[in-house]
């Protein structure tokens, strides 16, 4: 008894999480322009786009969302949720919500906005002399030192002298 107890709960729990995905990935992911054709009207989506401009912030937020392939079609959305950190104009946006068929206008009850581009590489050439300078150092590392290279006088030692090494020098 004591076994089955916790056995259930657990297999209660399973069965909603698994529910829960099921719903979840029955949403269709749609861009702007499928949205516009109307055959998901009434009809629960999950809308990407990207943001074209934001009328106001603050719950409800009301915002145009461009379709990202074409950009000249837009729908506008409103949000009841909470504004994501990165809400911003040209900012990639998922919605999900229902395009309220009548006034024309997508209403959302989740909001979601991509990570920006900080974490992708970016190019060096574009980041002035000091990012050059980096990469130049960085390829003359994988290069291997230049024999006729001047050390810098300003550094440090080197770690790997050993002053023992060294012979004391002796006047000729």
């Amino acid at each position: 008894m004591k076994i089955a107890i916790p056995g259930l709960l657990i297999l209660v729990g399973m069965v909603g999480l698994i529910t829960m995905g099921i719903v979840q990935g029955a949403i269709p992911e749609i861009g702007v322009s499928a949205l516009k054709e109307g055959e998901f009207t009434g009809r629960e989506v999950r809308l990407q786009g990207v943001i074209h401009a934001i009328e106001t912030d603050i719950r409800p937020m009301r915002f145009t969302i461009r379709d990202m392939q074409d950009p000249e079609v837009f729908v506008t959305a409103v949000v009841d949720d909470q504004r994501p950190d990165i809400f911003k104009i040209d900012t990639d946006v998922a919605v999900i919500g229902v395009l309220d068929g009548p006034s024309n206008t997508f209403q959302g009850t989740k909001v979601f906005t991509k990570c920006p581009s900080k974490y992708e590489a970016a190019d060096p050439s574009s980041m002035g002399s000091a990012a050059a300078r980096s990469g130049e150092s960085a390829a003359r590392y994988e290069s291997g030192p230049a024999e006729d290279a001047d050390p810098d006088p300003a550094a440090p030692p080197s770690s790997d002298a050993n002053p023992a090494d060294e012979k004391p020098s002796t006047p000729e």
